[in-house]
């Protein structure tokens, strides 16, 4: 993970000055001096990095249901293989039982 101060920098290098392009960040281009510039800053990684885990998290539990569902289907799967085998073993006994003429 990028250290506050690296990622300040790249933010401050990369950062629009007429536009925002993510909703909750500040235009730090407005700020006057050097302090309130890092602030701002400051404020920015912290909203983003609240924004990953936001996203993080939300990934996890879509990943976590999917899991789930997939062994469940994995389950079924077997159960209907299971099945399949019987019926057919049902059927070659019955033509062996009732050969045809």
């Amino acid at each position: 993970m990028l250290k506050p101060a690296l990622l300040v920098a790249f933010l401050a290098a990369v950062s629009p000055v007429h536009a925002q392009d993510i909703v909750g960040l500040e235009d730090c281009a407005q700020a006057k001096g050097p302090d309130k510039k890092f602030g701002c800053l400051q404020a920015n990684v912290e909203f983003l990095h609240r924004l990953i885990k936001k996203n993080d998290a939300a990934a996890q539990a879509r990943s976590r249901d999917d899991a789930a569902r997939l062994a469940t289907t994995v389950a079924k799967v077997d159960e209907l293989r299971d099945e399949i085998a019987r019926l057919k073993s049902a059927i070659e006994q019955f033509e062996k039982r009732n050969p045809k003429r």
